[in-house]
């Protein structure tokens, strides 16, 4: 009898630590998914609004649409070292102070700053060279840094254009590209575009409207014209990877939102 009582009391013990394990696996699970959640809206509310800071509405929005977002993305900056007078376009810079890798891709572009003009010319890079200098181009000779190694051929569209471009100049490097929503495996994940590549999947899962702009003027008023863009309100609608049972046990995938405004450079 004894024997008897106390392998009932075991195995009503064994049930009470496995309805806790259990329960505490669920809670696991449900946070997981939460975290999962967060993170994909995390990721893509940093990466969107990177890319929108540094656009400028009269140059760099390319197409704008409520679902999707084309611009010229930030790549790199860097510093004019040394010019190559001996041809007007294409010409052959040396650069200094590199901040990311420029690319001679049908999608890459620069802007160089033209100190005596105080505005930005467009150019487009026809070759880079990251080992040793190309012939026709001086090497940096700045007092206390070592000569570069660095060096682009940009093409302008006028041979003038190139008047006001001089050592000290700033470039700053940037590439075609496309946000948007994109199917893949039956789910809906946030897409980057390279010029007319194929999309890559960046962040995700989201919701089938998970991707949302809204695009405002200088007085706070809706605009669909890309130049009188000064700000964009991003609207994300994330959900797990996984199901997870709720409060009813049900399955269902666990779904979050974020609001939030990036406003352009001048």
């Amino acid at each position: 009898m004894e024997l008897l009582l106390s392998m009932v009391v075991g195995l009503a013990a064994l049930a009470s630590v496995y309805s806790v394990l259990n329960n505490q696996s669920k809670e696991y699970l449900v946070h997981r998914e939460i975290i999962d959640v967060t993170e994909t809206l995390r990721g893509a509310a940093t990466l969107l609004t990177s890319e929108i800071q540094h656009a400028k509405a009269d140059r760099d929005l390319v197409a704008i649409a409520g679902d999707s977002l084309k611009l010229r993305s930030f790549q790199n900056a860097r510093v004019l070292c040394a010019r190559n007078t001996a041809t007007p376009s294409p010409v052959r810079f040396g650069v200094w102070l590199p901040s990311g890798l420029f690319a001679n891709g049908v999608n890459d572009s620069a802007y160089l700053f033209r100190p005596t003009k105080g505005d930005w010319i467009h150019a487009k890079v026809t070759q880079v060279w990251t080992s040793g200098l190309p012939p026709g181009t001086t090497p940096c000779t700045w007092t206390g840094g070592a000569a570069t190694t660095r060096a682009v051929e940009l093409a302008f569209h006028l041979a003038a254009d190139t008047a006001g471009v001089r050592v000290g100049s700033a470039i700053r490097g940037w590439r075609m590209t496309t946000y948007g929503l994109t199917s893949s495996g039956g789910r809906w994940w946030l897409g980057r575009r390279i010029g007319n590549a194929t999309v890559d999947l960046i962040t995700g899962p989201l919701q089938a409207t998970g991707l949302h702009f809204d695009y405002y003027d200088s007085n706070g008023v809706a605009t669909a014209v890309p130049a009188q863009v000064v700000s964009i309100k991003v609207t994300l609608l994330a959900q797990s990877f996984k199901q997870v049972r709720g409060a009813g046990g049900t399955l269902a995938n666990r779904t979050d939102s974020v609001s939030f405004f990036a406003h352009l450079r001048n």
